[in-house]
């Protein structure tokens, strides 16, 4: 049966969190939903949870691997097994604000040209306790433009359009971790991302989260994806020179830091980037300023001094 929203929600041993996820889910303002539950072989109590919340509410539909996929696989599986003109995204361990689809959905389909969207999040941790508010929106400009150095949301806020994701083949299976940054970049090719301002999902940060348990092949593959993505758009061409710093920008952004120096030189290279960006699509002077903004932002995060 169709609906507007497919929820993908794959999971691995994640019995303490999932109640928590899914009755945020449950007890949304908007109903037009289904959830599809992939349990990746879980073997903790998992499987007999997921089938207690399928029994109560037919919106749940479960599917468990037969082996461990992981999450990409697993994501995969949902997507081709949903029926909803819009996918959401929300992890076994996040909780979902009661307004997030409601919200989303209004922007998607009052925003033809829109194929993703997101909103901020406040970081939690194991207990639930918040720690941190992002809770600042990007319009569109902002948004790719953000998008060349990581990802400009949290996957567990991500809606879009199914038949975009789907007609790009889905996730990239080649990647075991950033598959959501790696998709984004390839549908901003077909329409514009926005993050929606304030609060959509409390994001759980805690030492079993993918994010932690694969932080060093996390950020390669942002890495690889951020510069991917810069080598492919042809009017940001600038020069070998400045592609190699913008390489080394991209692998001190989560070391220990670059010399003075070579900061100085990142910074030249990335306001050639932002100059470039500006002028291809024909930016107003207040969306330059952004840009400009979220160039001082990087740079301000990753000072040497």
């Amino acid at each position: 049966m169709a609906v507007c929203v497919s929820v993908l929600m794959p999971v691995w041993n994640e019995e303490k969190f999932l109640g928590a996820a899914l009755n945020s889910l449950l007890n949304q303002s908007f109903n037009d939903f289904e959830i599809i539950l992939v349990d990746d072989a879980s073997d903790d109590n998992t499987p007999s949870l997921v089938a207690s919340y399928a029994n109560k509410d037919p919106r749940v539909r479960p599917l468990r691997n037969a082996r461990r996929m992981g999450l990409t696989k697993s994501l995969n599986r949902a997507l081709k097994e949903s029926h909803a003109t819009f996918i959401a995204r929300l992890d076994g361990d996040d909780i979902a604000r009661p307004d997030r689809l409601e919200r989303q959905v209004r922007h998607m389909q009052r925003h033809p040209y829109a194929v993703l969207s997101g909103t901020g999040v406040t970081l939690i941790d194991a207990q639930g306790r918040p720690t941190r508010d992002f809770a600042e929106g990007l319009q569109p400009h902002a948004f790719r433009f953000t998008s060349l150095a990581h990802s400009p949301i949290v996957h567990s806020t991500a809606m879009f359009r199914r038949s975009v994701a789907l007609r790009l083949g889905g996730y990239d299976e080649d990647f075991e971790t950033a598959q959501d940054y790696d998709l984004w970049c390839r549908m901003l090719h077909h329409g514009d991302g926005v993050a929606l301002e304030g609060v959509g999902v409390l994001h759980r940060v805690h030492d079993r989260s993918v994010s932690a348990r694969h932080l060093g092949q996390q950020l390669k593959a942002i890495q690889k994806i951020a510069f991917s993505n810069v080598q492919s758009q042809p009017y940001l061409a600038c020069g070998p020179d400045n592609l190699t710093l913008y390489r080394r920008f991209l692998a001190s952004v989560h070391s220990q830091g670059s010399r003075e120096q070579e900061f100085e030189r990142f910074q030249d290279t990335l306001l050639v980037l932002a100059r470039a960006f500006s002028r291809h699509h024909a930016l107003s002077p207040q969306q330059q300023a952004d840009i400009v903004a979220i160039v001082q932002s990087w740079c301000a995060c990753h000072s040497p001094v």
